[in-house]
């Protein structure tokens, strides 16, 4: 159900795009790590900057996912880590990819191209799933491997591997959902902008929700109107079952979202 020469092109001609956001996750991984210490050293400190901003206004500080009480290695790459960067960068490229590997074939007519070829409807869709699966699998490996390394000669023995895998699994877990949700989308439509406006509002919109949801008590119920909360890193940390549930319940959803993008690409007429 795979065809191998569309999955090495797709490779040829997006390998610089993963690079890309892989290099800036990796910064920013170094740069979060690195800031671990000088939190530690100043935690206390009413001088600090970054502390009178967050204690002035901490509902902004929740907003973004940051936390005071983070004291904790894993708790803080949770919050300062996975509140934000781990969630925002990964979307970006599943927004930009929704649109590369389905709808813009369409758009410009090459999708006749490889529909000509002995190749069935299925056959394409799965490889395109199977590369958008990969790629953004790849990157939030790669990434983790980053962090845990980076901890293990900055900090040695401080990082909690298990809760960190099950945090990491969590974040990889929901960001899969979101390939399978905007992979229907792109089987769905045949214009880029349809696809690119679809999915940005949808990936864009539910966090800015969620970041409300973390504002304050008054707010909380917003978190009901977000996938975002699906995610539970604090839950994931305290190994809470509902938290692990929610991990099974992203896969399921992502399983029906692929499925359904490809029986609808299968079974749609193409102005082609």
């Amino acid at each position: 159900m795979i065809n191998y020469t569309l999955l090495k092109r797709e490779l040829k001609a997006n390998y610089k795009i993963i690079l890309i956001f892989i290099a800036v996750l990796a910064m920013y991984t170094s740069v979060i790590v690195w800031m671990y210490g000088a939190f530690v050293a100043d935690i206390g400190n009413q001088n600090n900057s970054l502390f009178q901003m967050m204690e002035q206004m901490p509902e902004l500080a929740n907003m973004f996912g940051f936390s005071l009480q983070s004291t904790d290695y894993t708790s803080f790459l949770s919050s300062y880590l996975y509140g934000m960067i781990m969630l925002i960068f990964p979307l970006i490229y599943i927004i930009i990819m929704s649109n590369k590997l389905m709808t813009r074939y369409i758009d410009k007519g090459s999708m006749a191209y490889l529909l000509a070829t002995p190749n069935s409807r299925k056959k394409i869709a799965a490889t395109q799933m199977l590369f958008y699966i990969l790629s953004t699998t790849s990157i939030l490996i790669l990434a983790g491997l980053f962090i845990i390394i980076e901890s293990a000669i900055k900090y040695p023995g401080t990082i909690d591997i298990g809760k960190f895998l099950l945090l990491h699994f969590g974040c990889l877990s929901f960001h899969i959902m979101l390939c399978g949700i905007f992979f229907a989308i792109s089987c769905s439509f045949s214009e880029s902008k349809k696809t690119l406006g679809l999915c940005s509002s949808i990936g864009i919109g539910f966090y800015l929700i969620d970041m409300l949801s973390n504002m304050g008590s008054s707010l909380d119920c917003l978190k009901f109107l977000t996938i975002f909360s699906l995610f539970d890193s604090n839950g994931l940390l305290n190994y809470e079952p509902l938290s692990i549930i929610f991990i099974f319940l992203m896969l399921l959803i992502s399983s029906i979202s692929f499925g359904l993008g490809i029986y609808q690409f299968s079974r749609r007429d193409l102005s082609i």
